[in-house]
């Protein structure tokens, strides 16, 4: 399924990093789709903690309304792509903390 296709407040597991290379987090909360985009923020983290996924991004279910970047294939070497391993934050202001 698509990111667009869950309910408002599902949690995704996804590894969060700030502009230092300094993990911040391992969950955000999908808020709404922003048009092509969305308005999910870090779990736990109070400032600068905007995450903004296409609402194409790929998503399995892992658990109640719980899910996790799923990785697709790549139609040219049919293997699996990698799973993104750093989403960058950012501030209101729309700057990469």
């Amino acid at each position: 399924m698509k990111l667009h296709e869950i309910p408002e407040g599902s949690k995704i597991k996804v590894e969060c990093y700030d502009a230092e290379d300094k993990k911040i987090g391992d969950v955000i909360t999908f808020h709404h789709v922003d048009g092509m985009y969305s308005y999910c923020t870090v779990d736990g983290v109070e400032e600068n903690n905007l995450v903004h996924l296409s609402v194409m991004t790929p998503l399995k279910k892992i658990g109640d309304d719980l899910y996790e970047i799923e990785a697709e294939k790549n139609p040219v070497s049919e293997t699996k792509a990698r799973k993104p391993k750093k989403i960058p934050v950012r501030d209101a202001s729309g700057s990469t903390t």
